[in-house]
């Protein structure tokens, strides 16, 4: 029997390969697009984390250049100084930095690799709406601030210096 030729069990493991070679190749091809999808998206992922720490940046650098100021110089306002006064704790103020760092990472991660914009844009506008809620608890509740100026003084005075274990006196009154 010649090698080349085929038989009907040869023919029909070829045909029946047939769906076989037709599923990989889509099985492949969406992997390749999924994986181009993520070359492309992965320089952007960063960014996206970072939108709300660069924008408070670019702030604070045009709010102090337009005071004519040193875009360098010291100043409290930033976004968590801004939530501290309005009475948020640092802990929640750091969780909602987070949250919003996360939202814009997430939603930008989504939008690009899901089909349907629809949901995703209606998931993304409720969390915001939740965001925004959460940001603004200490202000509907009535919480003064962490640092205002109407914040009594400690009524614990300070302690005075001791003699023994300050002998040079460089501390105290």
């Amino acid at each position: 029997m010649n090698s080349m030729t085929a038989t009907a069990e040869d023919r029909d493991a070829i045909l029946d390969a047939g769906p076989w070679r037709r599923n990989l190749v889509v099985c492949v091809f969406g992997s390749f697009t999924t994986i181009v999808a993520m070359t492309l998206l992965l320089p952007f992922l960063p960014i996206a984390v970072l939108a709300v720490p660069f924008v408070d940046l670019l702030l604070a650098i045009v709010r102090r250049v337009r005071r004519g100021q040193s875009p360098f110089a010291p100043d409290k306002e930033h976004l968590h100084h801004r939530m501290l006064e309005i009475g948020h704790t640092h802990r929640r103020a750091v969780l909602l930095l987070y949250f919003w760092s996360a939202l814009l990472a997430f939603g930008g991660v989504a939008l690009s690799l899901m089909r349907g914009p629809v949901l995703i844009i209606t998931v993304l506008s409720v969390l915001a709406a939740i965001g925004l809620l959460m940001s603004a608890v200490p202000r509907l509740r009535g919480v003064p601030g962490r640092h205002t100026a109407g914040r009594r003084a400690s009524p614990v005075p300070a302690p005075a210096a001791d003699p023994a274990r300050d002998p040079v006196g460089t501390s105290g009154p």
